[in-house]
């Protein structure tokens, strides 16, 4: 047997842990409806059973009791009467019915009054659970011992371990691993939190985001990701125009950028918060450096959520469009320097303001005859 100080020993283990929480975070948010159900219903039960509650059910079950001894003399009466006359109208066999009909009215009212005292003072859930769990273990257990099988009994041991597990991963927390660099901010955790399965059910269709459940949410160098599963009513489209509802579900400041982008299958939307950027403390400067060094790709920047280089095609036609002063010119400048440091670089400019920088460096050409 190999030491647990083995590395290859302590590499299985950890590949492992890795792999058994990735299944659990999957889990968790199929589990979260019925969590958060389980939790509403057994906090408004407990609500419910009050001292006051109690007392009125101890009452109206008194009632009821007393009600059935009632309708218990009144069939003796009866029994009585017909014995003592056979005469079907005699005052005293009228009597004895008017009697025990009377009683068999008080009998029903004080059961629907003692079901009444049972509605507004319930079982606790849990007890409940355990009582169904019982009405299947038991003849179960019956059945198993009269048909020598093990079955029935297993399959209500399975069934109540799929109910303890399903409320554990349905309550459990995805764990969100920051950078090594940084801890968590205040709104980066109140953020986390929100988007926390258990959170987003609770609350989603008080904004009108009833159908689409977020799953185990992640924090990198770009700010927090968080995919998001649709039902059949969804599209990401649809969800994108409802960016508002979402930021006021997350109590997001206006100010931080929020996106909602298609997931790598149908059904699955992306949704993003920069609430870091992964070029903080990188410079914004371009440098020759940032050529690649595949002659069909130029670099325009570094993508500020991953801190990739962002790669556009060399050998292609462009077309860069925006407003007057949306920063156009400098959006080109990184590809124009690449093309000029690879010897392509012809600059036709009409208008002739972004020319004077390029004179003498590159062929310019701003008038018709040039």
């Amino acid at each position: 047997m190999s030491d647990a100080s083995d590395p290859a020993a302590v590499r299985v283990w950890r590949a492992t842990s890795t792999a058994a929480v990735t299944v659990l975070d999957g889990l968790s948010p199929a589990c979260a409806p019925f969590a958060v159900w389980w939790d509403a219903e057994a906090g408004r039960r407990r609500e419910l059973r009050t001292p006051e509650h109690r007392a009125a059910l101890a009452d109206a079950r008194q009632v009821r009791a007393l009600a059935g001894v009632a309708v218990a003399q009144a069939r003796s009466q009866c029994k009585a009467a017909r014995e003592a006359s056979a005469n079907p109208l005699a005052a005293r066999r009228r009597a004895a019915r008017l009697a025990a009909k009377t009683a068999k009215g008080r009998r029903k009212a004080a059961r629907a009054d003692a079901r009444a005292a049972r509605v507004t003072y319930p079982a606790g859930l849990y007890q409940r659970a355990l009582q169904a769990h019982a009405a299947h273990a038991v003849p179960a257990g019956v059945v198993s011992w009269l048909s020598s099988q093990d079955w029935p009994v297993e399959m209500s041991a399975g069934l109540l371990g799929l109910h303890a597990a399903g409320l554990w991963l349905g309550r459990r927390h995805a764990p969100v691993a920051p950078t090594a660099e940084e801890s968590v901010s205040v709104e980066e955790r109140q953020l986390l939190d929100r988007l926390h399965p258990e959170y987003w059910t609770a609350h989603a269709a008080d904004r009108g985001l009833a159908g689409a459940l977020t799953t185990p949410r992640t924090l990198g160098p770009g700010g927090i990701r968080c995919e998001v599963r649709l039902d059949g009513t969804w599209t990401v489209k649809a969800l994108a125009a409802k960016t508002d509802s979402v930021r006021a579900l997350l109590g997001a400041r206006t100010a931080l950028r929020l996106r909602i982008t298609g997931g790598a299958r149908g059904g699955w939307a992306v949704l993003t918060l920069a609430t870091r950027h992964a070029t903080d403390g990188v410079s914004a400067a371009w440098t020759a450096s940032r050529i690649p060094a595949d002659p069909t790709a130029m670099s325009v920047g570094v993508d500020t959520e991953t801190g990739e280089e962002v790669l556009v095609a060399f050998d292609e036609r462009m077309l860069i469009s925006g407003a007057s002063g949306s920063g156009k010119s400098w959006a080109a400048r990184p590809l124009m320097a690449t093309a000029h440091l690879r010897g392509d670089l012809v600059f036709v400019d009409g208008k002739g303001e972004e020319a004077t920088l390029w004179d003498g460096i590159c062929r310019v050409a701003v008038t018709a005859a040039e």
